[in-house]
């Protein structure tokens, strides 16, 4: 500790006068130590030093608390997220399988067309299987690989959906008649209804299982 009535530099910018009453950290202005001016490094007072480092940390933790987050907001954050997951995520299942369903419904009707094609152009009634309606090499066309159908559709897999044509009794080598159906891959999350349609035209669908013939048509 510096004697009583010497002047102490704090940092070079302030200085504590143990002669005021009350004891006060002034301005350095021009002020000297023992007639020489006051320099950086003077020794500082220990209160004064004590004073300045709790300042610092105070400040410290004040711009600690400013840039983060406390646990307390984080968690509130996460559980807002959680709870708009919870809301978006079944809405956006529902709004995929619509869309399959919808596709299906279209895959159905070109199938259907390209049936009915198919019969008036090679004579020999309708296709037993979907494979027929596809072609391996566009641009050809042939009763065994008549090339109506996309190659995806011709797959038997499309937008959710699983389709399969069967054909009916041929007769004289005429096929008379087809079958045709659209299930879920995955029920409930590729899609909700099974589908069903034949030589009719006529697209019927099932909620919970296999549509058949005796299934309500589509409005």
């Amino acid at each position: 500790m510096p004697a009583s009535g010497q002047l102490v530099v704090l940092r070079g910018l302030k200085y504590y006068n143990r002669t005021a009453k009350p004891c006060i950290l002034n301005e350095l202005k021009t002020e000297r130590v023992f007639g020489r001016h006051a320099q950086v490094g003077t020794p500082v007072a220990l209160i004064a030093c004590e004073h300045q480092f709790k300042l610092g940390v105070q400040g410290e933790e004040m711009r600690i608390r400013e840039k983060g987050f406390s646990l307390i907001e984080l968690l509130i954050v996460v559980a807002i997220i959680l709870i708009i997951a919870a809301i978006a995520i079944p809405n956006l299942l529902r709004s995929k399988m619509a869309a399959n369903e919808a596709s299906a419904v279209g895959s159905m009707r070109t199938i259907n067309t390209s049936c009915v094609t198919f019969s008036t152009t090679y004579g020999i009634g309708f296709p037993t299987a979907l494979s027929q309606l596809t072609s391996t090499t566009p641009g050809t066309a042939t009763s065994t690989s008549a090339d109506l159908i996309d190659s995806v559709l011709g797959a038997g897999l499309k937008s959710g959906y699983a389709f399969t044509l069967t054909g009916g009794t041929v007769t004289n080598n005429v096929n008379p008649t087809y079958v045709v159906t659209a299930d879920p891959q995955v029920q409930n999350q590729t899609g909700t209804r099974h589908f069903y349609s034949d030589q009719s035209g006529v697209i019927r669908f099932n909620i919970s299982a296999q549509a058949t013939s005796s299934d309500l048509p589509l409005q």
